[in-house]
Order: C-alpha cells, then sequence, then structure tokens
C-alpha cells in the first residue's frame, strides 16, 4: 500500500509539473493515465486484502484516491499552468518585448527558456506577433503561445488553431487536431 501510493503520488506530481510548463500537456496527462494502470491496480488489490485482515487499512487507502481526484480537479480548472503562467510574467514581457524589435522573423531552431517554459523558437510574425512555440510535441510543434501586441482579440477556434485568451494581448494556442482531421475528410485524399 505504501509503495503504490508513493508511486501514484510521484504521478500526480510530474502530471502538476507538466501541467505547469506546458500549460496544457496531453501527452503527459495520457501518459500518466496509462502508468498509473498498474499503481491503482495494485492500489485495489491491497485495498481489498488490508480491508480484510487490518482493521487500521482504510487511512492509507484514501490517500490514493485523494492523489488522483486533487490532481484532476487541478488540472480540470488549469490551476497548474495559471500558476506557471503567473509565476513567468516578468520574464514573459522581457521576452515579448524582444521579440517585437527583431526586424525579421527567426526561422531558424533556437531553443529559449522564459519563466517556467521552455520554447522551441520564438518567431516575430510579419503583423508584429510574436509566437513561442513550446518544445513538446517534435518535430511538429503544435502549442505555444500567441501575443498579439496591437490589441487583437482571438477567442475560440480559427483555422486548424484554438485560442485561449489569458490577458494582455497573450493567447495559448493549440493546434487541434481533431479540427484538422474534419478538414481532410471533407476535402479528401488529395487536400
Amino acid at each position: 500500500m505504501v509503495a503504490t501510493t508513493t508511486l501514484v503520488f510521484g504521478i500526480c506530481s510530474w502530471v502538476v509539473w507538466a501541467e505547469m510548463t506546458a500549460f496544457e500537456d496531453l501527452q503527459t496527462q495520457f501518459s500518466a493515465g496509462v502508468g498509473c494502470a498498474i499503481p491503482v491496480l495494485a492500489w485495489s488489490v491491497s485495498a481489498l486484502v488490508g480491508h480484510m485482515r487490518y482493521p487500521g487499512w482504510w487511512r492509507l487507502a484514501l490517500l490514493v484516491p485523494l492523489f488522483i481526484t486533487i490532481t484532476l480537479v487541478v488540472t480540470w480548472f488549469e490551476v497548474p499552468g495559471r500558476i506557471g503562467w503567473a509565476m513567468s510574467r516578468g520574464e514573459r514581457e522581457r521576452a515579448a518585448a524582444d521579440c517585437r524589435t527583431r526586424v525579421t522573423s527567426s526561422s531558424s531552431y533556437h531553443s529559449e527558456k522564459v519563466g517556467a517554459y521552455q520554447f522551441h523558437d520564438v518567431d516575430r510574425l510579419l503583423d508584429g506577433a510574436c509566437l513561442f512555440r513550446l518544445a513538446r510535441d517534435h518535430p511538429v510543434v503544435r502549442s505555444g503561445f500567441l501575443y498579439l501586441p496591437n490589441g487583437e482579440r482571438l477567442n475560440g477556434v480559427y483555422g486548424h488553431t484554438y485560442y485561449v485568451p489569458l490577458g494582455g494581448g497573450w493567447y495559448y494556442r493549440r493546434f487541434d487536431e481533431l479540427l484538422s482531421c474534419r478538414t481532410c475528410n471533407r476535402l479528401g485524399p488529395t487536400g
């Protein structure tokens, strides 16, 4: 019971850290869900045996569902992502200012750490906006942040990209594979 509780706590901590450094890390969530299957199964057997043989088993047995529930709730409400976002405010604003002063866009790879985030690259777009691609989903970077200095507002889905407003001209952006697949199916095999 102690081993499964410790393992589940470690997996839940990993998910919270990944959410804090990537705002929404679906790969980690999936991997953690698969990784939790074996410890939760072992926990279930331990809880059943503990219930039959030991009267004080239930206190320790409550920790695993508690850890999983807390992790699900805080990630559902994007608490770790918002904490990482708030912790990175000063460095993020400096990076946006630096990006806006660039003359042209840099299309070459250059990893850059800004606050809690490790970016694959930071590009200045033609309209003065800055695109911060997270160092996830290699070789195709599908998520990151967009900074629009001109006050333009985005909310929802545009093309294959989903935008979540974060305030101050900042947006979390994620390539939506489901939209892409729907568009591919609509366009046929040549599209």
